[in-house]
Formats: structure tokens, sequence, C-alpha cells
């Protein structure tokens, strides 16, 4: 039986485990109010970045979410996710969502900084 979840990397997991990702939506208020267009939700619990991606198209139906374990300090794995993302697109694959995908993660990747800044967890040079 397959996983799941999967690494990607030693910071990044993909899962299918549509319990899990419907749970974390629930408890961050971030439940689609519709499945009849393809969404992709960003939301944050702990340090890590959480984009859940929903497929509404039959036959493709349901929810894929990808983390990034304390992602201001992995912003490699950001690269990697943003990489995959700009691939599907290239190969033609629901483009709108990948996009939007896509989009969410190069932001995060310029706000890292800001967000390690804001973290009690990451002192930085200035004592922030």
């Amino acid at each position: 039986m397959e996983s799941a979840t999967n690494y990607l990397t030693e910071h990044m997991y993909m899962t299918r485990d549509e319990v899990i990702i419907i749970d974390l939506l629930t408890d961050h208020h971030e439940m689609p109010s519709g499945y009849e267009s393809d969404q992709a939700i960003k939301f944050f619990h702990k340090d890590n970045l959480h984009l859940v991606l929903y497929f509404a198209t039959p036959g493709d139906r349901g929810f894929q979410m990808f983390v990034v374990e304390d992602f201001s300090q992995h912003t490699d794995e950001l690269l990697i996710l943003k990489d995959i993302f700009l691939m599907l697109i290239s190969q033609g694959y629901s483009s709108f969502i990948f996009r939007k995908a896509y989009d969410q993660v190069e932001n995060l990747i310029y706000m890292s900084g800001t967000f390690r800044a804001m973290s009690p967890r990451y002192p930085n040079e200035e004592g922030f």
C-alpha cells in the first residue's frame, strides 16, 4: 500500500491524507466555501508553511498538501517547490492552480527574511 505522505526533501513533504488536510483547514478556518473550482490555500501552522491544493476536476478531485517545515529557515525547499510548480505548468498540468501556488510560494521566498526577523526563535543582528 502506498503511503499518503511522502517526504520530498528533509524539510518538505506532500500528503494526500484528506483527514489530516481537512482537520488543519478546519482548525485554521481555511476550508473552501465551494468545491466547484480548483483552489490553492496557504496558511501557517507553528513555523511551517502549509499549501493545500484542491482539484475540482472529476477523476482528479481531492486535496493535496505541501508542507515546508520551518519555512523561513528552509528557503531552499521553497525554491524547489516553486520549481516543481513551474515544471508542472510547463507540462500543461492544471496551469491555473499551479500558477496560483507558484505565485504564493514566490511571494514567500521574498518575505522569508521578514518572517525570520519577526520570529522570537531567530534573534537577528539588530537584536529584534
